[in-house]
């Protein structure tokens, strides 16, 4: 049974103010598609769903509105569509249902091409990187939130 968007988003919000490191995979609803393709308006703007946040203020999460698109949300979170897409198991061009929850930032913990240690201080932030074996540049940059440039 699927909870609604606002249900998902206070949840959330919830786990986000109790300082929750991290929130399963599975325990969060999963981005939706619409069969058909959504024609946003020439006065619509992207990005104005509700988000959550961490106490940086990093956006973790975004709630998706009709006529949002990953490119459009790629380019108002300054992220690539492709790893918008990969982080929600969605295909670029595909269509985003209003109140699809989308990751912005890659779960906790090691991902492809960035398994090495990485020790926390106090605060939870890395304070250096150990690289393994088959690290790769995008990897680390994706697995710390960091622009390549």
């Amino acid at each position: 049974m699927r909870r609604s968007a606002a249900a998902a988003v206070l949840a959330m919000v919830v786990l986000a103010g109790s300082g929750c490191a991290a929130v399963p995979e599975a325990a969060l609803p999963q981005a939706a598609t619409t069969p058909a393709a959504t024609a946003a308006s020439p006065s619509f703007e992207a990005g104005t769903g509700a988000r959550v946040a961490d106490s940086f203020g990093n956006v973790l999460y975004y709630t998706t509105v009709q006529g949002d698109t990953l490119a459009g949300l790629a380019e108002v979170f300054k992220i690539p569509a492709k790893r918008l897409g990969l982080l929600n198991a969605v295909a670029d061009g595909t269509p985003l249902a209003a109140g699809s929850v989308l990751r912005l930032i890659p779960p906790p913990g090691p991902i492809v091409g960035a398994r090495g240690e990485a020790p926390l201080d106090a605060l939870g932030i890395p304070q250096t990187y150990t690289v393994a074996l088959n690290d790769g540049f995008a990897g680390v940059v994706a697995r710390f939130g960091m622009s390549a440039e």
